[in-house]
């Protein structure tokens, strides 16, 4: 009987060591810090689901002073540009073009 030579390929990138368990936690690591990023860009004040619920049902005064508070309280200046949309949605419904 003949000897039977097995030539192995080298892998690509190299010897590869790696734990599973630090894997995981870069897993782990990346999927919490997209979840985090994800949940920050959608969410809206309490504030403002609240005077988006009122302008909903009709109670558009109400809605107006809501968007009003939540304007004051909000930071990111996009949102601020949306709470006052909203503001103005608002008045026109009213007809009340002198707040405009």
């Amino acid at each position: 009987m003949g000897t039977l030579l097995i030539f192995a390929r080298p892998h690509p990138l190299g010897t590869l060591h790696t734990n599973p368990m630090m894997s995981m936690r870069k897993f782990v690591a990346c999927f919490t810090f997209v979840l985090v990023c994800v949940a920050g860009a959608m969410a809206q004040s309490k504030q403002a689901e609240e005077a988006d619920e009122a302008f909903n049902k009709g109670f558009f005064y109400n809605a107006i002073e809501m968007y009003k508070k939540a304007y004051t309280t909000e930071k990111k200046a996009g949102e601020k540009a949306v709470l006052i949309f909203k503001v103005v949605q608002a008045y026109r419904v009213l007809g009340d073009g002198e707040n405009v």
